[in-house]
């Protein structure tokens, strides 16, 4: 089973198919990064960005520190929301298991975590206090099926927040058919994602709320152009068209943009969106 199947978090399910379906950021945003190596590694990047009329911010610090891979101090954020503290440690004589903590402001939360993996299964689950809420997530496959679930659940109220379930069916390397359900909402989602080479993508989706009857079918593509050079594109039933670019103007530098038009109404033009972002990488 372990040459059939590759483990994978059930967030990891359907990640191309939504990335290409989803994944689309209409802020105007400034990233700057730098990055030095050595037995401490240091990861820093701080992104600013413009959503309608304020300008917000987000800031990124990672250490890490990994002898034999047991210990890794991973991340410390902040914005003008909230910021966050991560602490990671892997014991290194038990291969596969992670244990975490993490803490927030705004509100202020603690939240203890444990995830595993192995040739047969995933699973990941944290909870947080003082909301006491409970996340449980976990996926497992044979040969070329894959299924997995998660939820949320406040174990105060007794009431769930979250729970879905996703299978992934690969016809072939390059063909992947995947399905879902929400079961909070009672949406179902399918879809076919076909993968030309390293450079195309393609896929065809579709997701049908089962409650009020209505349906959305969207299709999407990517393409790499050269190395440093990439195009989305995607089209829904809503009549919403939306396009992105990303280019890398020098090593260290890129420049992305995004527009969304509404094809039903493209002659009024607050119902169309445009954004544009600059990242800066510094050794």
């Amino acid at each position: 089973m372990s040459s059939c199947w590759n483990p994978i978090f059930f967030k990891d399910l359907d990640k191309e198919n939504q990335t290409l379906l989803k994944r689309y950021d209409l802020k105007n945003s400034l990233t700057v990064s730098t990055q030095t190596l050595g037995g401490i590694q240091v990861t820093s990047s701080t992104k600013v960005f413009k959503p309608k009329k304020m300008w917000d911010y987000s800031s990124n610090l990672n250490l890490a520190y990994s002898p034999n891979n047991a210990f890794n101090v991973s991340g410390f954020y902040t914005s003008n929301h909230e910021s966050k503290v991560n602490l990671n440690f892997k014991p290194s004589n038990l291969k596969g298991l992670s244990l975490g903590l993490s803490a927030g402001t705004k509100p202020f939360h603690v939240q203890p975590s444990l995830s595993f993996r192995n040739n047969f299964f995933t699973t990941k689950a944290f909870f947080e206090l003082p909301k006491a809420t409970l996340y449980l997530t976990g996926a497992t496959g044979y040969k070329n099926f894959t299924f997995g679930t998660n939820f949320k659940a406040n174990l105060k109220t007794n009431t769930f927040s979250l729970f879905t379930s996703a299978a992934q069916y690969k016809i072939t390397p390059k063909l992947i058919l995947n399905a879902g359900h929400n079961h909070l909402n009672n949406i179902a989602s399918l879809s076919l994602l076909s993968k030309y080479n390293k450079q195309f993508s393609f896929v065809l989706g579709g997701e049908m709320n089962l409650k009020n009857k209505s349906a959305l079918i969207e299709v999407a593509g990517s393409a790499k152009l050269g190395n440093n050079r990439t195009v989305k594109g995607k089209f829904d039933s809503n009549g919403f068209l939306t396009l992105n670019g990303k280019s890398e103007l020098f090593d260290n530098i890129s420049l992305s943009g995004t527009s969304k038009i509404n094809i039903l109404k493209a002659k009024k033009l607050e119902n169309h969106q445009v954004a544009v972002g600059l990242e800066i990488k510094t050794a």
